[in-house]
């Protein structure tokens, strides 16, 4: 699909390339979703030692067109993710199976820079954090990041932290967007009610990584090997594990 701006390729694996006609400038394996344990807590995420990821790259996805209109067409893409249903009692590894369907219905509109993306799933595992990942080849030093009260430049290298309480991180706040750019070209994601966010490097390039749902089971725990110390009271928060139905609202914009 293709308009005056952008031209969209959907892959076997459910990825899309997107390419913005004006400086022929292309991005590869957008809105792919990936899941990692999260042994954290309501304040804090934490990941497990030795955890692998789990990807919808590479694998065979559902693709199909929904409709067709004058000025927009609407595509959906099915991933089926197998999943560890939660972490062990010890909380040394993820233990169980459980199969997540994440569909995403992809809006492509006429006169239009950017794609409208809605996703949706019902989550049944526990301990867990599932994104969707936006890739680039872009080698940046900051990501503009939209926060509460202006657009900041947010340093994607990690500080040194040695005898700080607690260990930085690249998740972070987010209002309304996230850009990438290296001031000839950039990806920008923006979002609806989507909080946080994380920049990362990659072999290729930088990466946008958006937080789908974050599955914990404790306000705050004292054990946390990227925090010294407890953040709040040693509570469980077994809603905070959001089991069922999930819905998020983004757009893609290169």
């Amino acid at each position: 699909a293709e308009n005056p701006f952008i031209r969209m390729d959907i892959e076997d694996d459910g990825g899309i390339s997107l390419t913005y006609k004006a400086s022929g400038k292309r991005y590869s394996g957008l809105n792919h979703f990936e899941d990692v344990a999260d042994i954290g807590d309501a304040y804090t995420y934490c990941p497990l030692p030795n955890d692998k990821p789990i990807s919808t790259m590479d694998k065979k996805a559902e693709v199909r067109q929904l409709w067709v209109g004058t000025n927009a067409a609407c595509y959906e893409i099915t991933h089926t993710l197998i999943l560890p249903a939660q972490i062990s009692a010890d909380r040394s590894t993820r233990e169980g199976e459980t199969t997540i369907v994440i569909t995403s219905q992809i809006t492509f509109v006429r006169d239009c820079p950017y794609l409208q993306v809605q996703t949706s799933f019902n989550n049944s595992a526990r301990d867990h954090k599932l994104s969707v990942v936006f890739p680039t080849d872009l080698n940046v030093q900051q990501a503009a990041v939209d926060e509460s009260f202006a657009v900041v430049d947010r340093v994607i290298d990690l500080p040194l932290s040695e005898g700080w309480v607690e260990d930085p991180t690249p998740l972070m706040h987010q209002r309304a967007f996230t850009d990438l750019s290296d001031g000839q070209c950039g990806l920008a994601v923006f979002n609806r009610g989507l909080a946080s966010v994380e920049v990362t490097r990659t072999e290729g390039g930088t990466q946008i990584s958006v937080p789908l749902v974050r599955s914990v089971g404790w306000l705050s725990r004292d054990d946390l090997w990227v925090r010294r110390i407890a953040a709040g009271p040693l509570v469980p928060t077994p809603g905070a594990q959001c089991i069922g139905e999930r819905v998020a609202e983004y757009a893609i914009f290169p």
